[in-house]
This record gives structure tokens, sequence and C-alpha cells, in this order.
């Protein structure tokens, strides 16, 4: 998985070098995963670090679809839209305004494109969308026994 950058309003933000307290009332989270071959359960790509409904959070399902859930948002793609293997490119930008808020998912292998307005979202804290801890460079974690799902 590549983590590219997480941005408030106008600012790389940087956890290790932390200036000042982001602007959180508007943003960008992009990624990149690839889905190594699971057993037949779900799969949790991306997980916030506060453990509540206020992350961020992906998770790929069996059957092909891919939720993206984040607050009170909850976003699922068609049956069959990403395989094991494909990359999946995660492009969100968030607006507690709702006026620049977008989802958007592609499987770059079948160049199958998914976007959606998000609504007005609220990020209360810059943990709820950083990656739990090990992540992003730990196998994506089963979702399951234990899990927040």
């Amino acid at each position: 998985m590549a983590w590219l950058a997480i941005w408030d309003n106008s600012r790389l933000i940087n956890r290790q070098r932390p200036m000042h307290a982001p602007d959180l009332s508007t943003g960008v989270l992009t990624f990149e995963a690839r889905l190594r071959v699971t057993r037949g359960v779900p799969v949790i790509i991306w997980q916030g670090r506060t453990a509540t409904t206020a992350d961020f959070r992906v998770v790929a399902y069996p059957n092909g679809v891919v939720s993206v859930e984040h607050g009170g948002f909850l976003f699922e793609t068609p049956v069959g839209f990403l395989s094991a293997g494909d990359p999946l490119l995660v492009h969100y930008l968030w607006d507690v305004t709702g006026r620049a808020d977008t989802l958007r998912l592609e499987n770059a292998e079948s160049e199958i494109c998914v976007e959606t307005r998000c609504g007005p979202q609220h990020v209360q804290s810059i943990e709820a969308l950083l990656p739990a801890p090990g992540w992003p460079t730990a196998a994506p974690t089963r979702c399951g026994r234990g899990s927040t799902t």
C-alpha cells in the first residue's frame, strides 16, 4: 500500500513535524492499495486511529464491493468492482460546508471508476484520518472477531 498524503486546507499535514494544528474544515486524503488474495472474508484496507465511527474506513468484501465510511457517510461500490490483486486508488475530499466534497474510487486494473458526493463532513481530529498504528506498511486486516465492524 502506498500512502500518498493528507492535506488540510492548504498545507501537507506532517504528523512527525507539527508546526500548528491543521485546519480540518477541508482536506484531501489520497492513497493506493492492492488487495492480496483473501479467504472469502471482508478485509479492512484503511482504518483511522480513534476506533470510533468518526474514523475514515475502507473495507473490501469477497464479492468485490468496496465500502467507505466516515462519520455518518457510507458508500458502497457495485458488486465485482475490485478483485484480489487489483490496485485501488482512493481520493477523498472533505469539506465542512459540503461544497467541495467528493469520494473517488478507481480500480486501476479495470479502469472502472466510481465517484460520489459525500455531503458536509467535519473532521474532529487528524487521528480519524491517519492510518492505525502499523499501517500502511502492515498487511490489510481482516474484518471479524476483535474488529470494529
